[in-house]
């Protein structure tokens, strides 16, 4: 019996499934906050353009960039209410200076196919929700913590001439890594006290 049989016998992954579809969680944002994502957004992405401060994301035209901003604050926006809608969401150029929900961080990606993309910068032990959809309607995918997914993904690469897992071709210099949506923790596990 080969080493690699023998590991996925003992670790017992026949049939085991992480985190799908099924386990993700829906949040409709309402109109008072759809507004104020997009007023957020649009401030956010004028006073960036304003002060030279680099766009870290792949779109290629201002209203691209400008869409994309608005969709991921919608996206904090779905979390606050998913945590029961007091939780405090970060203001425009208060990047890094606090989690964007209250205690969490969150990431919004266009396409549900797309896993966490893990920034260098990211608060190593602050929860990341990964969240897609589109304004208003999003749907929480899942959590991990940046730290912990550096360490699996380093573990995981451990030993290898080329890297693997974890990577993609022609990441930027401020990524870090990307984790599998299938890797998440379910939203079900995330303390909503994080949230309110």
């Amino acid at each position: 019996m080969n080493i690699n049989k023998q590991l996925f016998e003992r670790l017992g992954l026949k049939g085991l499934t992480l985190t799908e579809k099924s386990d993700w969680i829906d949040v409709v944002v309402p109109q008072d906050r759809v507004q104020l994502a997009i007023e957020m957004a649009t401030f956010q992405e004028m006073d960036s353009k304003r002060r030279n401060l680099n766009d870290g994301t792949f779109q290629n035209s201002v209203q691209e960039s400008l869409e994309c901003c608005i969709e991921s604050k919608g996206a904090e926006f779905a979390v606050q209410v998913w945590g029961g809608g007091t939780a405090r969401v970060t203001r425009p150029n208060e990047f890094h200076d606090y989690p964007d929900v209250g205690q969490v961080n969150v990431r919004h990606v266009n396409d549900p196919e797309d896993g966490l993309m893990i920034m260098k910068r990211d608060q190593p032990k602050v929860p990341i929700v990964l969240v897609t959809g589109k304004m208003p309607n999003y749907q929480l995918m899942g959590w991990f913590i940046p730290a912990y997914a550096k360490q699996l993904i380093y573990r995981i690469n451990l030993g290898r001439e080329e890297f693997g897992d974890g990577f993609l071709n022609e990441m930027k210099p401020h990524e870090a890594c990307t984790f599998s949506k299938q890797w998440l923790f379910p939203m079900w596990a995330l303390n909503k006290e994080l949230v309110k």
